[in-house]
C-alpha cells in the first residue's frame, strides 16, 4: 500500500537591505526595487509555485 504525502513549502521575503542576501541588490536580474508593484509580488509568487 503506498500513500503519498503532502509537502508544504514556505516563502519568506523581506524588504530590507541585508537580511540573508547582503549584495544581491546588484545583481542584474534583481527586481526588488519594484516592491511596491503587484505584478512583482504575482510574478513572485507564480515562480515559488513552479519549484
Amino acid at each position: 500500500m503506498s500513500s503519498q504525502r503532502e509537502i508544504r513549502l514556505n516563502a519568506f521575503d523581506m524588504n530590507c537591505v541585508g537580511h540573508q542576501s547582503p549584495g544581491l541588490w546588484t545583481h542584474p536580474r534583481d527586481r526588488s526595487w519594484q516592491y511596491k508593484d503587484l505584478d512583482y509580488w504575482v510574478d513572485l509568487a507564480r515562480f515559488a509555485g513552479t519549484r
